[in-house]
């Protein structure tokens, strides 16, 4: 803490930090407005779809295989039940309000995480010795770089258990960070309940908890400690850990209706996937191929470069243990996803500005004559992209749902949906009850020839998912007005190639009666 409590008794600093940190919420809150929907499924059908499950919308056998195997822990799908809960009483059922509750909700977490990065990278920054001599303003960048950062406000406001458990799991390190290894009874506590909360969100995070453990033993002996101050201080984070269990299985007893341990579940399910997945496995350093391509070269390039730097220059670190063994663990598992490396995409910024700092003045290159159009350039796509991820909507199809909750509350509106091809309320075959419609019946059309043979009496809505039936459609005799396009209609104009009828377009239209 003494580290921290420099740049605490500095005015100047303060004020600028408020400022970022204020101007960092403001951008995560807009995300939430504008992000709308689901990153992936699981963030969908395991949270959602529980909450829904409680709020009386749909019913256990429309919930996946992760319901009925009894391994997803009720611990995220519970906190998020209580802001829905007072809603649904006061008659606010409205999808969109609260489904932007629940990404608010999560980008406050996020935010607060972003919050104690800085404060770690500050004290890193007063204990590296080549960064003292302009420590003040080493520290501002780094404020700018964590509150700007293009993909975190994204990340933040996703209501899923990778961003939860990220987020518990960096407050627990930033909080043992700033305390030191030999902590008392309440900052450790504190520590293992974090940790354990970021558990229950992501059982993975047990591997980043348990080397952190290991580094606080490891710390304390290299100190010389006495064997009773070591086990004190490893004490005090096991019971917080153990109360967050307490509180896991509670919570997991209450939403599957009788005594449930979902973590064991959990190891027994990712027992049998695992023997399955290493018949096809994604190589060892698949992670390396999906952060570069996904996260956009050039600051892909050195956001992994300089992680790994950090790793090599920093092996005592505290960052170093937690992120490391994460990554080494999860090489190692069949199935690769970069959501699964969330608590280490939300450290990279940190981690990779500790280490470019060391190299760059090292030699000198902010002297250099190319040093500020390069790092102009890479400012400048580093915020073209933070506007992009900031308003762009995460999943089209949630807007879509959005579109026809407003449409079927106008009491003129068709309650009979065609649909030629799959039905735009089912995905990875569950149907997504949260946000369809109960007065709305779907029905099937086999190809666009059993539309043109539909009667001219009756009206409806048809939808379609490919830019061919789109034109289809556009082109026939039957009255049908275009209601929701998911590109832009003056886009689909420039058609040189063909390239509509190829593509995946989601398209309403409204038939109406000929009579």
């Amino acid at each position: 803490m003494h580290s921290l409590k420099i740049f605490l008794a500095d005015p100047i600093f303060m004020r600028f930090l408020r400022r970022w940190a204020g101007m960092a919420l403001c951008i995560h809150l807009a995300t939430c407005f504008f992000s709308v929907g689901f990153h992936q499924h699981d963030e969908h059908f395991q949270i959602v779809e529980f909450i829904n499950l409680k709020l009386g919308g749909t019913s256990e056998a429309n919930l996946p295989w992760e319901f009925q195997t009894r391994m997803r822990p009720w611990f995220q799908p519970f906190s998020l039940y209580v802001v829905a809960w007072p809603l649904k009483q006061l008659g606010i059922s409205n999808t969109y309000v609260l489904t932007t509750l629940f990404r608010m909700f999560s980008a406050v977490l996020g935010w607060t995480s972003l919050l104690a990065t800085i404060f770690m990278g500050l004290v890193l920054i007063q204990k590296n010795k080549q960064l003292q001599s302009e420590y003040l303003l080493r520290a501002q960048w780094l404020v700018r770089i964590l509150t700007l950062c293009w993909f975190l406000p994204y990340l933040h406001a996703r209501a899923s258990a990778d961003n939860w458990g990220a987020a518990f799991l960096i407050l627990g390190i930033a909080t043992l960070s700033l305390y030191g290894p030999l902590v008392k009874a309440v900052p450790g506590v504190m520590v293992g309940w974090l940790f354990g909360l970021a558990i229950e969100c992501r059982f993975q995070a047990v591997v980043s908890a348990g080397a952190v453990v290991l580094w606080m033993i490891f710390s304390l002996w290299k100190e010389k400690k006495q064997m009773v101050e070591i086990a004190k201080a490893v004490s005090f984070v096991l019971i917080g850990l153990i109360l967050a269990k307490i509180l896991g299985i509670a919570l997991d007893t209450w939403g599957y209706g009788n005594f449930t341990i979902s973590q064991w579940n959990y190891l027994v399910e990712d027992f049998k996937a695992h023997i399955q997945d290493t018949i096809l496995p994604s190589p060892w350093w698949d992670y390396f191929r999906l952060t570069l391509t996904r996260g956009i070269p050039p600051l892909s390039i050195f956001f992994i470069l300089g992680v790994v730097a950090f790793w090599w220059k920093n092996p005592k670190n505290i960052l170093t243990w937690a992120t490391l063994s994460f990554f080494l663990v999860h090489t190692a598992i069949a199935h690769k996803e970069l959501r699964y490396l969330y608590p280490i995409l939300c450290l990279a910024p940190l981690m990779a500005y500790i280490a470019w700092c060391d190299f760059v003045q090292t030699r000198n290159w902010t002297r250099r004559a190319w040093w500020r159009p390069v790092t102009s350039a890479l400012w400048g796509l580093n915020l073209v992209l933070l506007v992009i991820s900031s308003v762009k909507p995460s999943n089209f199809a949630v807007t879509f749902y959005h579109y026809m909750e407003n449409r079927m509350s106008q009491p003129d509106a068709p309650k009979i949906l065609y649909h030629l091809g799959e039905n735009p309320y089912i995905m990875v075959g569950h149907p997504l009850r949260f946000y369809w419609p109960q007065e709305l019946e779907t029905r099937e059309l086999v190809d666009f020839r059993a539309f043109e043979a539909m009667p001219a009496s009756e009206s409806f809505y048809l939808f379609t998912r490919t830019g061919a039936d789109f034109w289809a459609v556009k082109n026939s005799k039957r009255q049908c007005q275009l209601q929701f396009l998911s590109y832009p209609e003056f886009v689909l104009q420039f058609n040189y190639t063909q390239w509509v009828e190829r593509s995946r377009v989601w398209s309403l239209f409204h038939c109406v009666s000929n009579k």
